[in-house]
């Protein structure tokens, strides 16, 4: 019964975990992408400003409030992507030790399977021996 029941824990565990893993694989693909877009987004502003293309103060006030919430995006994403990080380590370390309690009752369960065959050959062992024995006796007399 505690076996089964480690068993279901170990199955929500293991829910718990891929959950945690697909949500952190979505927050780095988020981040990366904003990442690429705030990347490409000051590309494309050093390649005007090396072509030497005018820009008005107004265009370049616009761009650079954009910029700025672009990174601040950027940091948020990437404190999220922390806290999913932490989240799924937390859930990958009781999956781990749902394994182990698992793992620790399906050995004790082995051993004992394995002692009580062991203590029912040597009982029929015992009955063999006793048998040879009351044969060997009933000939002596």
């Amino acid at each position: 019964a505690l076996l089964k029941q480690r068993r279901s824990e170990q199955d929500a565990s293991a829910a718990r975990e891929r959950g945690a893993r697909r949500a952190l694989e979505t927050h780095v693909d988020e981040a990366r992408r904003a990442h690429d877009a705030l990347a490409g987004i000051e590309g494309a502003l050093r390649e005007a400003r090396r072509a030497g293309a005018p820009i008005d103060p107004r265009q370049h006030e616009a761009a650079s409030l954009y910029v700025a919430r672009l990174r601040e995006a950027l940091r948020v994403k990437a404190r999220q992507t922390e806290k999913a990080q932490e989240l799924h380590e937390q859930t990958r370390e009781h999956l781990l030790r749902s394994l182990q309690a698992v793992r620790a009752l399906e050995r004790h369960r082995d051993n004992r399977r394995r002692e009580h065959q062991q203590e029912r050959q040597s009982l029929e062992q015992q009955k063999q021996d006793e048998l040879w024995l009351t044969g060997r006796r009933s000939s002596w007399r």
